[in-house]
């Protein structure tokens, strides 16, 4: 790695770039030395996110480039004049195949972690990991920090009950607070662009959470305020608020031309979604099969006709999930039997498996459209636990799988999801990609059970193979 490169330009103040090459995935800090007092930094005309100064010390974070090799980095200082290190910053090639590797679905896409989304769980989210392990450019709609408030083990009571807030209603309670942050007085609007770091950034993550395959075929429901509010943040920040929302994530893939396309939750919100908006178990809410799998071709048919490598997970199953139990103990205190209850969450398994079946028809009547099997992957976790780091993880509650909300990934949980789909990858693709090293990713969790201890939950809601 070459160190320490100065320029000086017709006497304009020198910079030193402490860190002069990486991948073209992006998103780590690089750091430079200048007496310039810097507003802004690009590399290869791509913004840099997450500048700060302290004395002559700069750190900014770099989001990739679309195309390898050297570029120029340029700071502006805050009159606008510019200082320029030609072909001071190197990004190594990727992997062959990874030019344009697109990501769309819903929460799980998205990262979405204690309820909500936010930069961190972006930055966890299994098509980031992935393009980690291919080196690939994989630009995101990278988020304020706290634009969003978060679940988290303070929020969590104590046992027995160990019940976190009910994500909708979560997200409902903060809406004052995330309008308020977007607020634009001098333009009397809301602006969605305020919500991100870089709003200007054409992004390859179109994943917005509560999307359904519906919705991913045609945009979000003109009547879902939510589904509308976060398609804003993620791709259409200068749109109006009252405004339909333009476009649908499939039509933004195909104008990317991708070369990869990941769908880590094709149909979550289609099984999961209606569970969660219900108070008890409810699998009268939920699709009729064959109707989900006439949309699921309508989907996979315009995927596949773009001539990229598609990959899209199943959905593991969703009485797994603590929230579930949550919906069952609900209906357990308004009088249900417990034959009644099992009865509901045995027909909503049922429904589960029509729609994983559904979805691997569809994707068979293509060779270039692939099925990951997260179910069998998670149900294996399930029987046998995941040792991470010395701890025996689970998809339990607070078992490190999953996120505090009951219902999300954490960092582990999307990390051990991006490693299923690059299992596949390379079998498909005859590439070879990094896994994500889970021992590392474990030890920054945000959602790993002692971290959730020290935020505030109670050791007792614990699975027992981690109670201290």
């Amino acid at each position: 790695m070459r160190l320490l490169l100065p320029f000086v330009l017709f006497g304009c103040t020198p910079a030193t770039l402490l860190t002069e090459e990486g991948p073209q995935s992006g998103y780590f800090e690089v750091e430079a030395e200048t007496s310039l007092e810097v507003a802004s930094v690009t590399v290869g005309g791509v913004p840099a996110i997450y500048l700060s100064q302290d004395g002559e010390t700069v750190r900014f974070t770099v989001q990739g480039h679309a195309e390898a090799g050297e570029h120029d980095v340029v700071f502006t200082d805050a009159e606008g004049e510019e200082t320029t290190l030609r072909g001071g910053f190197t990004y190594a090639e990727g992997q062959p195949g990874f030019e344009r590797m697109i990501a769309m679905g819903a929460s799980l896409g998205q990262g979405v972690q204690g309820g909500t989304p936010t930069a961190h769980g972006q930055l966890h989210s299994p098509s980031r990991f992935i393009s980690l392990g291919a080196g690939a450019y994989h630009p995101l709609p990278v988020l304020t920090p706290g634009l969003f408030p978060v679940i988290t083990g303070a929020e969590v009571t104590a046992a027995p009950d160990c019940r976190p807030p009910d994500v909708v209603s979560f997200i409902t309670s903060s809406a004052a607070d995330v309008l308020g942050a977007l607020n634009d007085e001098e333009e009397n609007q809301i602006g969605f662009y305020l919500g991100r770091e870089d709003p200007d950034i054409e992004v390859y993550n179109l994943s917005v959470g509560n999307t359904s395959v519906t919705t991913l075929l045609n945009g979000p429901n003109e009547d879902d305020i939510a589904q509308r509010f976060l398609a804003r943040l993620v791709y259409d920040p200068y749109g109006d608020i009252a405004d339909p929302v333009p476009y649908s994530q499939l039509e933004l893939a195909e104008g990317l031309e991708p070369t990869v396309i990941v769908v880590p939750d094709t149909y979550g919100n289609d099984l999961i979604g209606s569970i969660l908006s219900n108070d008890v178990p409810s699998p009268g809410s939920l699709d009729d099969v064959e109707d989900l799998r006439a949309e699921m071709d309508d989907l996979i048919d315009a995927l596949a006709d773009m001539g990229a490598e598609v990959f899209l997970s199943n959905i593991p199953d969703a009485t797994l999930l603590p929230a579930t139990e949550h919906k069952a103990a609900n209906a357990r205190a308004k009088g249900w039997t417990e034959k009644q209850v099992a009865a509901a969450l045995e027909e909503i398994r049922t429904i589960g498996e029509g729609y994983a079946d559904a979805l691997d028809a569809s994707a068979a009547r293509y060779d270039n459209v692939h099925v990951v099997d997260l179910k069998s992957t998670v149900e294996e976790v399930r029987a046998n636990g995941l040792v991470v780091d010395g701890d025996t993880l689970s998809v339990d509650a607070y078992g490190g799988l999953l996120s505090a909300d009951g219902v999300h990934f954490s960092d582990i949980g999307y990390a051990y999801e991006a490693n299923a789909f690059m299992d596949a990858m390379e079998l498909v693709m005859g590439v070879s990609l990094e896994r994500v090293d889970l021992d590392a990713v474990y030890k920054t969790d945000l959602h790993a059970p002692q971290t959730l201890v020290d935020q505030g939950l109670d050791e007792a809601c614990l699975p027992t193979q981690l109670a201290r």
